[in-house]
């Protein structure tokens, strides 16, 4: 088979503070009632884009416009095309704040095996630092979109963790070329499992937990109505 793709911070009056489990705090108010204010856990969590934002990107790989429109403009060209599009989503629902954001895919699912047998090439760091910083510059989300070959969440996300500090960019997992023994990427329609999703859910969760950062955005990609197998068992994770 061959296809083609493509805060809530609140401000408490000047009263004692009373300390409780996980961070957060209790003021009194005159009347002697505790009230509560956001300990530094509630305060990271947030800081979440995701639900208060709407966000539009754009998607490709630099420097070639046959993967997506990201790679047929450079960044300050995309970026005017980008707002312009944003403006017409406006028009049509203003109600929630629009984040703009750039989707780099950072590993290249690949026709030959590679040395290692994966299938897969990693796009060049110098490449994602070039998009990291601009992203950072203009205010933009940064998506880094990894298109497995034969490797596995945990590799993939491996991969990108040094990149994922950044508190402005996140992760997709692009099920499509995830193939398997015997499978070609681009020949063969490739799939993840629920158990893929969850696992990143809870290690993106804790990443951002342990680095003291806004939660992550996890995009995944159903290209395919099967592209994502046991599907129902995918349920929100804390964090």
């Amino acid at each position: 088979m061959r296809f083609n793709r493509r805060s809530f911070i609140r401000a408490a009056t000047a009263a004692p503070l009373l300390a409780t489990p996980g961070g957060a705090a209790l003021a009194q108010a005159d009347d002697g009632t505790a009230m509560s204010t956001p300990g530094p856990e509630q305060v990271r969590l947030s800081q979440s884009v995701i639900p208060k934002n709407r966000i539009l990107s754009y998607y490709g790989f630099p420097g070639n416009e046959l993967m997506g429109i990201l790679g047929a403009y450079d960044k300050d060209t995309l970026l005017k095309k980008l707002k312009a599009q944003a403006k017409e989503y406006a028009a049509v629902d203003s109600t929630r704040p629009m984040r703009l954001a750039y989707e780099v895919i950072a590993s290249v699912a690949q026709r030959d095996p590679q040395e290692d047998g994966s299938y897969l090439t990693y796009t060049d760091d110098s490449i994602i630092q070039d998009y990291v910083d601009y992203t950072r510059k203009k205010d933009l989300l940064l998506i880094l979109d990894v298109q497995y070959g034969r490797k596995s969440t945990k590799d993939e996300l491996d991969a990108m963790e040094k990149w994922l500090k950044h508190e402005h960019v996140h992760v997709a997992l692009d099920p499509e070329f995830a193939v398997k023994e015997g499978q070609v990427p681009g020949e063969d329609l490739g799939t993840i499992d629920a158990a893929d999703v969850t696992y990143a859910q809870n290690r993106l969760a804790d990443f951002a937990q342990s680095e003291g950062i806004p939660p992550k955005i996890l995009v995944v990609h159903q290209f395919n109505y099967y592209s994502i197998s046991n599907k129902e068992k995918i349920g929100p994770v804390d964090g």
